[in-house]
């Protein structure tokens, strides 16, 4: 029987990753990075200290992942409250019927605290 389920954030119920890669991307470039959805792919369920390692061996020791989090993250919420946040089909209809058998639910998420709070707010289903 199944007693709880846990659900990712990004990707099974919200659809984020293909706007933060174009928002790191972007940003990245704007820096001068030769950035490309290949190279940021690779960082998708990364936590920042993972993802600066992986950068540092495209772009050099000298590559720092700090300044870039708060620009890039400052990007996606400008967009997110302006354009909606999309929310993975068959979510809301899943969420009622674990609600409906008594199944508990959690997210786990890579993605920062208040990022996660924001979006699951936002979407009023946190």
């Amino acid at each position: 029987m199944i007693k709880g389920i846990i659900f990712d954030k990004d990707g099974t119920i919200i659809d984020t990753e293909p706007l933060h890669l174009r928002m790191w991307v972007e940003e990245l470039k704007n820096q001068g990075y030769p950035a490309t959805d290949d190279i940021l792919f690779e960082c998708i369920g990364l936590n920042y200290p993972s993802m600066n390692v992986l950068l540092k061996g495209y772009f050099g020791d000298g590559f720092e992942i700090g300044p870039f989090i708060p620009v890039v993250n400052e990007k996606v919420r400008i967009y997110e409250l302006e354009n909606g946040i999309p929310l993975k089909k068959g979510f809301i209809e899943l969420s009622d019927y674990l609600r409906e058998k008594n199944i508990r639910s959690a997210v786990a998420t890579s993605s920062m605290h208040d990022e996660a709070v924001f979006c699951l707010t936002h979407l009023d289903i946190i």
